[in-house]
């Protein structure tokens, strides 16, 4: 071989070695801290639209509660790992221009770091809502929120005046750009799409955030605490968008009037302490919603006993005696000394069914006849198999307006009612005159 030619390929290598170490360090880092911040932000983007399941709901960003998908996330009515996305996206096309092409990397520094910064906004936004607001623990989010921090820093820490130089680069640029109508144009066009994309995105964000909502278990949101704002718009968010059950006329047993506007069913055991808890609790409620609202909340007690000897839908063995206390409970209500009565069946859930026989006489001084028990047998059954019709498993399940609640905290119930009343305005507003 030419001792030329060998020379050329010599000096080839050296100055392909040279270009490798003019590529600062840093860009190579920041490539590889932008390909980690983009996949776990697509993942969270995936797990937020539903795309995927997490096994605990925490994973996921913007499921940290039940039901909170809907706001957690969201900076702008845009979903934050959607965001995360195209920085961590545009940092890497950045950055492999910076390395490429290193006699032109100042350039494209400035625009890096740009982008770091925005992207650090909405991690420190996002990032302040997960750990302070919810307490909650997200590892793919965590993961985001610290790349795009260390991104940040490395710009920074590289090209400290970048940020100073950012406006006049921007105008010098744009002028240029302009004098190119091509450049320009397509940079438009991708830009549209972007932003279509970001609709379609945000709207499916929302979707999804909904359908997590409407499959929250009931039971689920009993753990929220009313005391937080937080809270309580998820509390908002879920009855905004939890299903309702049709209650059939015959289920009112004629309570309400024209002016009522939240019809309350409960389904009752007398067996059951949370059934006499949650009476003893909301009581108060229906009194303070009374005077604020005249009329405007009616309850009615449907009998539920979870006893096999007149409620095959029982889980399990079920209360011994349970029929009977719902059997009496009803032939109490027209006779004196019914409330009364009433809290000595909750004050003694397993009291056998001759010491509430004997109870009840003892109190009313009456005991139904043969007629009136073939009566009440039947109005009980009536509570049973509406039960079962509503799909009721356990007690107390209450039903406002057809939206399930199991036993929640007084002011959980409380502020679920005020909702309803807001609703219920709110539905009657939008009604045209007639």
């Amino acid at each position: 071989m030419p001792s030329g030619v060998v020379q050329m390929a010599n000096s080839m290598k050296h100055d392909d070695a040279a270009r490798i170490s003019q590529r600062p360090r840093w860009l190579i880092l920041a490539l590889l801290v932008s390909a980690v911040g983009l996949g776990v932000s697509a993942f969270s983007l995936a797990a937020q639209l539903g795309w995927i399941s997490t096994p605990p709901a925490a994973v996921a960003c913007g499921a940290p509660t039940p039901g909170a998908m809907r706001w957690f996330g969201i900076v702008a009515g845009i979903p934050a790992p959607w965001l995360t996305s195209m920085a961590f996206s545009l940092a890497l096309v950045l950055c492999g221009l910076a390395l490429l092409r290193p006699g032109r990397s100042g350039n494209v520094r400035k625009y890096l770091t740009a982008v770091a910064l925005v992207n650090a906004a909405v991690c420190l936004s996002v990032g302040y809502q997960l750990l302070a607001v919810w307490r909650a623990s997200c590892v793919p989010c965590v993961t985001a929120y610290g790349a795009g921090m260390l991104l940040l820093m490395l710009c920074l820490a590289a090209s400290p005046s970048a940020v100073e130089r950012l406006a006049p680069g921007v105008r010098r640029d744009l002028a240029r750009l302009v004098q190119r109508p091509a450049i320009f144009l397509t940079m438009l066009g991708t830009g549209g799409v972007l932003a279509g994309l970001t609709v379609s995105v945000s709207r499916a964000a929302g979707e999804a955030g909904a359908r997590a909502l409407r499959q929250v278990n009931p039971q689920a949101i009993a753990s929220l605490d009313m005391s937080r704002s937080t809270d309580r718009a998820v509390l908002k968010a879920w009855h905004e968008n939890v299903g309702r059950l049709e209650i059939p006329a015959s289920a009112t047993n004629g309570v309400g009037g024209p002016g009522t506007r939240v019809l309350v069913i409960k389904f009752n055991d007398y067996s059951c302490s949370l059934c006499k808890q949650t009476s003893e609790n909301y009581a108060p409620v229906f009194a303070r919603l009374e005077r604020e609202y005249p009329g405007a909340v009616a309850i009615t007690q449907r009998e539920f006993p979870l006893d096999r000897a007149c409620n095959p839908s029982t889980p399990g063995r079920g209360q011994t005696g349970a029929c009977d206390a719902s059997l009496l409970a009803l032939a109490s209500r027209s006779r004196e000394h019914h409330d009364s009565f009433v809290q000595w069946l909750y004050a003694h859930p397993k009291a056998p069914p001759a010491e509430m026989w004997a109870t009840f006489k003892k109190m009313t001084g009456t005991v139904p006849s043969a007629q009136e028990r073939a009566t009440l047998m039947a109005r009980l059954s009536e509570d049973i198999t509406l039960g079962r019709q509503l799909g009721i498993t356990l007690t107390p399940t209450f039903l406002v307006n057809g939206i399930r609640v199991n036993a929640v905290s007084a002011n959980m119930f409380e502020e679920i009612l005020r909702l309803e009343i807001e609703r219920s305005r709110e539905l009657s507003w939008r009604q045209p005159p007639q």
